[in-house]
């Protein structure tokens, strides 16, 4: 953010971006440092700014932020939002992109870029109140889109409820959530939702979304990092350098968030009673989304998964026979077609499934290090309000992922069996004919 970012508060009809927005009294000051004894003259600055514009009807205006964390459903939240915005906008819930995209494609100012960035993730809506200097890389991939600012104000004086998605609020700073708190004091009542996942599994769905896309083009970093590496890399973890992904994690999400923010919705993934992500967002999350959670259960029997995770291991074994020298690939159609069969040759031919694979699991420190984290943040969360679906449960999933989700394919052992070096080596020769 500038030194100064302005939330313009003024009519639709004469919002123009032929010239730049006129100030107004609804001011961000970043230069005070937005102590927390700054926090209430700043709440007051904008509650002056919203009375000037607000009628004599009663209604109290919320405002609900969905912060992920990543690996819940929030993908599939977001489509549904965008699938069902009638709903919601009959709910009393106005989107920041869907008003934003009404203003045209391309201004003068600069305000809206890009049409292709007004997705219902609102990324470039989370970055605005990201340090660009501390993380220039994601700033840059995700630039604050202004518009989506105006948008979010525009929403407010209409006296409109407003729901914002977007994982990436979870690596905003103390700095960027004293800002953000600031920006949402212009509606009455603010809503933070913040997703659970099992430490362990979070981990687990962590790497495997880190990798799955890898081609041959990627080096060590995405092909030799397994799961006993990345795990092994967050167990020292502290949730205190954004650099590693445990500052995302719900529990550390929480922990800074609460810090500004008084009513924060802690919703358990693993809590079956509430339903799949989209159900339990705008059934028992959202407040007073009726319609859209009536939507929502209507069409529950035609909703997709979305962002799903993928199977690893027979890429991890082709990249093996590549490294021991079994195979010879140099495109990334070869490896895309060597991949497929051999994942059809163990499924169809020896038929057996990813699971039936040798594999390496964590030693013994490793997992009860990873079993005292995972139990110590549900317990936490738990005494925060969030409802628990049992601590044997908790047990028994973990025990079940330790042997098979928590551990890496043993290539070395694998390929030691000589159907598969025999397999591999009649691949190479097809190839070469």
């Amino acid at each position: 953010l500038p030194q100064t970012t302005y939330f313009p508060r003024v009519p639709p009809s004469t919002l123009s971006f032929s010239q730049e927005p006129a100030p107004s009294p609804c001011v961000v000051d970043r230069a005070r440092g937005c102590s927390k004894a700054s926090l209430a003259p700043l709440s007051a600055n904008f509650s002056a700014c919203r009375a000037k514009f607000s009628t004599d009807t009663p209604f109290v205006t919320k405002a609900v932020i969905h912060m992920g964390i990543h690996k819940t459903g929030s993908t599939s939240v977001q489509e549904e939002s965008r699938l069902k915005i009638d709903q919601l906008k009959e709910d009393g819930y106005d989107l920041p992109w869907d008003v934003c995209r009404n203003y045209g494609k391309k201004d003068q100012n600069h305000l809206l870029d890009n049409q292709l960035i007004l997705t219902a993730n609102q990324v470039n809506l989370a970055t605005c109140f990201m340090n660009a200097a501390s993380k220039p890389y994601f700033t840059r991939r995700y630039p604050c889109v202004p518009c989506l600012l105006l948008a979010g104000s525009e929403i407010a004086q209409r006296k409109r409820n407003v729901f914002i998605s977007a994982e990436d609020f979870t690596l905003l700073d103390k700095d960027g959530l004293k800002v953000l708190f600031a920006y949402l004091s212009q509606w009455d009542d603010v809503t933070v939702i913040i997703y659970y996942r099992r430490y362990y599994s979070w981990l687990a769905s962590n790497h495997n979304q880190k990798i799955k896309d890898r081609t041959l083009k990627d080096g060590a970093e995405k092909w030799d990092l397994t799961i006993n590496d990345y795990i092994a890399r967050h167990l020292s973890c502290d949730g205190t350098d954004y650099h590693c992904e445990s500052y995302a994690y719900t529990y550390f999400v929480v922990k800074r968030v609460k810090n500004y923010f008084d009513n924060i919705v802690i919703m358990n993934m693993h809590d079956e009673s509430k339903g799949e992500s989209s159900e339990s967002m705008f059934c028992h999350a959202i407040p007073d989304a009726n319609q859209t959670c009536r939507a929502i259960r209507t069409a529950k029997k035609t909703s997709v998964t979305l962002n799903q995770r993928q199977e690893l291991v027979y890429g991890d074994l082709v990249y093996g026979a590549i490294k021991a020298g079994l195979i010879e690939i140099n495109m990334q159609d070869q490896l895309d077609d060597t991949i497929k069969a051999v994942q059809k040759y163990h499924e169809e031919t020896l038929n057996l499934t990813s699971k039936d694979f040798k594999r390496a699991c964590l030693d013994a420190d490793q997992l009860a290090l990873l079993w005292k984290k995972s139990l110590n943040f549900e317990r936490a969360l738990v005494e925060l309000g969030m409802p628990s679906s049992g601590e044997n449960a908790l047990k028994a999933d973990f025990d079940k992922l330790a042997k098979s989700t928590l551990c890496k394919l043993d290539v070395e052992l694998t390929l030691q069996d000589e159907a598969w070096g025999s397999f591999f080596r009649a691949l190479n020769d097809q190839k070469n004919k």
